[in-house]
């Protein structure tokens, strides 16, 4: 089986953007870069209803997706998707 190539990709389109940020931001590693997308994709989830934010990573690339979807969103015991919010 092929690997899709926007997984191929994945990594340095990832680090492309985190670049991206650090050099808006003026930090000088992608450590910061990296927390501070994590934290506005955070937010911005937050305020969506579970199925608006999987729309909206869905239109992502594949790194911010994970990012975007990779806390914050569990499975409740009924087998809905819901959203943690702390």
């Amino acid at each position: 089986m092929t690997v899709p190539t926007e997984y191929q990709q994945a990594n340095v389109a990832f680090y492309n953007f985190l670049t991206d940020v650090r050099d808006q931001t003026d930090f000088d590693s992608t450590h910061p870069a990296y927390t501070i997308a994590q934290g506005v994709l955070q937010a911005f989830r937050r305020r969506l209803e579970v199925k608006d934010a999987i729309r909206f990573a869905n239109v992502l690339p594949v790194g911010l997706r994970a990012l975007s979807l990779l806390t914050g969103i569990r499975m409740s015991r009924d087998g809905r998707l819901k959203i943690v919010r702390r």
